[in-house]
């Protein structure tokens, strides 16, 4: 028996019938998520029904309207939650490197990223879905996630080319190859694995991915000291390739100065 400061008697806490209705709302709205994630990314927002996304979730289709209003409204929260965990997931990627001004904290929060978007197929199937076409459902994706991911990615990547973690390349270029190289072989895992037997899945295969286009800007025992690029905007009607040079430098641990030129 547990006596309270005062010699009375502490009785457990009851569990009151509000506390187990909201219980039973989150799991429900959790469920009915979990299930319109998977149905937008395999359908699309035309093809996808409330029916079908009942069906997934194991509720009733009213529910469905009940606690989002209509597909539109389903389709937002769906894509607010995967965004979350995505966001998440990269923090914690961030704040998880041993030493914030090295190669690991880049490193680590590549890994995050390519490993959460491995575990949330959905997120990378509905956003080249909506990012593919003008619409207002891309209007509204890149007011409410795509421009503050954006602009966050740009300020990491500008710290860690201050930080000499990267060269000093364009930094909207940067991050639009880095989000494509390294979701790319997501996108397409049927095929990698036929081709390739590789699980693009597996742990081990995710880190030497990221390990790899690393490795592509500094690599190992380098640290990328400067970067001279010479050309025309790319925007330019009188653009052609051979108008540009781009020269990276690199500083071996103890030789002293080695410049790569790749001219076109």
């Amino acid at each position: 028996m547990l006596g309270g400061h005062d010699g009375r008697d502490l009785e457990p806490q009851r569990d009151t019938g509000n506390g187990r209705r909201e219980r039973s709302k989150t799991l429900t709205q959790a469920a009915i998520l979990e299930a319109a994630a998977s149905v937008f990314a395999a359908r699309g927002f035309e093809g996808a029904t409330i029916r079908e996304i009942a069906e997934r979730a194991d509720v009733k289709q009213p529910l469905v309207v009940y606690h989002f209003a209509s597909k539109e409204g389903v389709w937002k929260a769906a894509v607010d939650r995967l965004w979350e965990r995505v966001v998440v997931a990269v923090r914690v990627g961030s704040n998880s490197a041993e030493v914030a001004d090295s190669p690991d904290v880049l490193r680590s929060v590549l890994r995050s990223f390519i490993r959460v978007v491995a575990d949330e197929p959905a997120w990378l199937q509905i956003l080249l879905r909506e990012a593919s076409k003008p619409g207002p459902r891309l209007d509204w994706l890149v007011e409410h996630h795509s421009r503050g991911t954006y602009e966050a990615g740009l300020e990491f990547l500008e710290s860690a080319k201050r930080l000499g973690l990267l060269p000093g390349l364009p930094t909207r270029h940067l991050f639009y190859i880095m989000v494509g190289a390294l979701t790319f072989v997501l996108a397409i895992a049927p095929e990698v694995q036929r081709v390739t037997g590789d699980d693009v899945h597996d742990g081990d295969f995710l880190d030497q991915h990221v390990d790899t286009f690393m490795s592509l800007f500094v690599p190992d025992g380098y640290e990328a000291t400067g970067v001279e690029y010479t050309g025309v905007d790319v925007g330019d009607d009188d653009w052609s390739v051979e108008d540009s040079v781009l020269r990276l430098s690199f500083v071996p641990a103890e030789t002293g100065d080695l410049v790569v030129e790749l001219a076109f």
